[in-house]
């Protein structure tokens, strides 16, 4: 028998069950649970699972520090033969690979097979300043996107979503209580286009005043 720990049971409701019985098409979906419930595991571990099974294969995984990304591709390698195993089972296919990649430009590779498995794990700067071919990646991910997949064929993840968040002076200036007139959204901006085509969960155990959660 399988004992769940109940940092577990906790994750899942307001994790997985919220995801799952609230979420919203072109909506940047964001799930709030205090910090040791298991955020990252949920999500790696149960809804990368379930979204290969509804047709999922590009995965981003990001966040905004580096060394948390890095931590994040050392979780799905850890997991990645148990999510194998189970999709597998799930699917009645003899083989199935799930590749982990940490290189932008190995993720972009992947997109000239569209049916293949691949997580991005990775930090925000590397989307959004980050360079590849000459190029701006967060420009590349939208043109490979319109490129080579199909509506629905990616997901992304973005850990820590309350960083950065706000998308209106006004609001920055409630939630820090300085102004910035250069102030812009880079990461939530990005986001905003990608759900327009594909799902996007936003996790944070500290929603801001612009931040509804489900």
């Amino acid at each position: 028998m399988k004992i769940q720990l109940q940092s577990e049971i906790v994750g899942n409701r307001l994790i997985y069950d919220a995801f799952y019985d609230y979420r919203k098409k072109s909506h940047i979906n964001i799930c709030t649970a205090s910090t040791g419930v298991g955020k990252t595991y949920i999500s790696q571990v149960k809804i990368i699972p379930q979204q290969i099974i509804e047709g999922c294969t590009k995965f981003i995984v990001t966040t905004p520090l580096t060394d948390a990304g890095a931590a994040a591709e050392k979780q799905m390698l850890r997991y990645q033969k148990r999510i194998e195993r189970k999709l597998e089972k799930e699917l009645g296919k003899e083989y199935i690979q799930v590749r982990v990649v940490r290189s932008i430009s190995s993720f972009l590779d992947s997109f000239s097979d569209p049916s293949s498995i691949v997580v991005l794990c990775t930090n925000h700067d590397q989307i959004l300043t980050g360079k590849t071919f000459g190029k701006k990646n967060k420009e590349l991910l939208v043109q490979y996107d319109l490129t080579y997949l199909t509506e629905g064929q990616m997901f992304i993840i973005c850990d820590e979503i309350h960083f950065g968040g706000s998308t209106e002076s006004i609001t920055y200036l409630g939630n820090t209580g300085t102004s910035n007139a250069d102030y812009r959204a880079a990461m939530i901006n990005f986001l905003a286009v990608m759900k327009d085509r594909h799902w996007v969960l936003g996790l944070t155990a500290t929603l801001l005043h612009e931040q509804e959660g489900v």
